[in-house]
């Protein structure tokens, strides 16, 4: 059994920039400023490499990058990695299943006009931040994964896909939905000790939390 939870948000990506009716690679930059150097970001000519695989993905997925109606600046992310990533699991494991945990949405909400910055975020000691180039190397930076990509690079790689589901459904099937009806057993006593327990399980559960995970199962 190969478990992937919250492994492959955490890659490195491409950050791909539309300006002028054209596609850019976003990198980053040394300038002088007021006799102190600092980054920022800049746009760079997608690689010959890069540019194929974006556009055999979008031809197989029918996936428009970038999609109608995308204003000057749109931006999303492009998980190059996960290609190398399956192949390397297809050959740690003969037999068996590959469950993914992760921040995962459709292709229709990944590379969308509403979405003008992509799903790009740096952490650091449970905050968040869009300020991506802020203290350099002290912030983790993340992305959420597109479904029909991931699915895809999977497949390439002898996956076989067995469905997906959100966590909050996944763990009310698998018992957790009794634990939170075990919680009014307990006395008035300890009614302090099951509030807490009851939220830490929500917590787990809430669509606009955790329970947004999506489990994604293939096997080989």
């Amino acid at each position: 059994v190969m478990i992937a939870h919250e492994m492959l948000d955490a890659l490195p990506f491409e950050r791909l920039v539309f300006r002028d009716d054209q596609l850019f690679r976003q990198g980053i930059s040394l300038v002088s400023s007021e006799s102190r150097d600092c980054v920022t970001f800049s746009e760079l000519e997608l690689t010959p490499d890069l540019k194929q695989t974006i556009e055999e993905v979008s031809c197989e997925l029918d996936i428009k990058i970038p999609p109608d109606d995308v204003k000057n600046g749109w931006s999303c992310e492009w998980h190059n990695e996960l290609d190398n990533w399956f192949k390397k699991a297809a050959l740690a494991i003969s037999n068996g299943p590959l469950l993914v945990i992760d921040y995962i949405m459709e292709s229709k909400r990944f590379y969308s006009a509403s979405r003008p910055s992509g799903t790009v975020m740096a952490y650091r000691n449970q905050v968040a931040s869009t300020d991506l180039l802020r203290e350099p190397g002290y912030w983790d930076i993340t992305a959420h994964l597109c479904l029909e990509t991931l699915t895809y690079s999977a497949n390439k790689h002898g996956w076989k896909s067995c469905g997906e589901v959100r966590q909050g459904q996944a763990l009310l099937s698998l018992g957790l939905a009794e634990k939170l009806k075990l919680l009014q057993e307990l006395p008035l006593s300890k009614l302090s000790e099951a509030l807490k327990r009851r939220e830490s399980i929500l917590r787990l559960l809430d669509p606009l939390g955790l329970g947004e995970f999506r489990w994604v199962m293939f096997s080989k």
